[in-house]
């Protein structure tokens, strides 16, 4: 069996059609049902069991999905440590826009300082994309706050990070002791997530237990954009605690205390089940794991 039966393979099990993974590989579909069979034929067991619209893998076929992940794994990096010389590794890390922005920069920056030979590509977008790109080798870890838990994914919460209200100490009309209660919040600029996060879900349902209903000024999908907005005095916010720790110290932002909110969010970071860990992945796991965690 050759890399590119393996490759074709990958793509099959995690698409689950076979013209799915045709038009990813840019080849004919009848050539990917040609690898099948041929993987079916040396191995002599069924990988598949096949549906109208799904495959379905069997036993046999989740247990070569592992293998085969792992060997494209180990060849893709010996194709860049013989290309680009023994000295020199490439970590492949994904994230989603909030784990970028929040913590990954800081975290990568570490890295750099640490391992200065060492490249680094990183690839944001969804969560769901990212786990994705795990499963057809494309990256080496995923560092998320929304990690799509699946059995074929290794998982692990390696911080917590308490979301808090934010708000420019020029604002007007702050509340008394800078406690925003659901009152208060209800009749000021909120700059807010989009609805369908899980923190927006939890403050929508925070303030219609209290009587009271989210009506956003603004919504992004960008802490960074909330939180400069906040600076600029258009609103309050809500945050992680750790994507306003600057602004906080500097005296940019202030905390207002909501009583009885209390929502965390996990950074989880990720990878293949029984997938061959090289050097710079440990490198890097073994950093995110010194985060403190509250």
């Amino acid at each position: 069996m050759t890399l590119r039966h393996f490759k074709i393979y990958t793509t099959v099990y995690v698409e689950r059609n076979m013209t799915a993974a045709a038009n990813k590989l840019f080849m004919s579909q009848p050539s990917v049902s040609q690898a099948i069979k041929e993987l079916e034929k040396h191995y002599q067991t069924v990988l598949f069991e096949r549906f109208p619209k799904e495959l379905k893998p069997t036993e046999a076929g989740d247990l070569l999905y592992d293998y085969a992940s792992n060997i494209l794994d180990m060849n893709t990096e010996l194709e860049d440590m013989m290309k680009k010389g023994s000295s020199q590794h490439i970590l492949r890390v994904g994230s989603n826009d909030t784990a970028g922005t929040t913590l990954l920069d800081q975290l990568l920056m570490q890295y750099t300082l640490d391992h200065p030979l060492e490249k680094v590509k990183v690839h944001v977008n969804r969560s769901i994309i990212i786990a994705d790109m795990l499963r057809t080798n494309d990256l080496d870890i995923i560092l998320t706050d929304e990690f799509p838990y699946a059995p074929d994914l290794y998982s692990e919460v390696i911080k917590q990070d308490e979301f808090i209200a934010v708000a420019s100490p020029d604002y007007p009309g702050l509340p008394e002791n800078l406690v925003a209660d659901a009152s208060y919040l209800s009749g000021v600029r909120l700059l807010l997530r989009e609805s369908g996060t899980d923190e927006r879900d939890y403050l929508d349902q925070y303030m219609k237990n209290k009587g009271y209903m989210v009506v956003p000024f603004w919504e992004s999908i960008s802490f960074d954009i909330l939180k400069n907005s906040a600076i600029e005095k258009m609103g309050i916010t809500i945050l992680p605690s750790h994507a306003a720790e600057k602004e906080l110290q500097s005296g940019k932002l202030i905390k207002l205390t909501i009583p009885d909110f209390d929502f965390h969010q996990s950074f989880v970071l990720g990878w293949q089940k029984n997938k061959y860990l090289s050097v710079p992945i440990i490198e890097f796991v073994n950093l995110c794991r010194g985060i403190k965690k509250p």
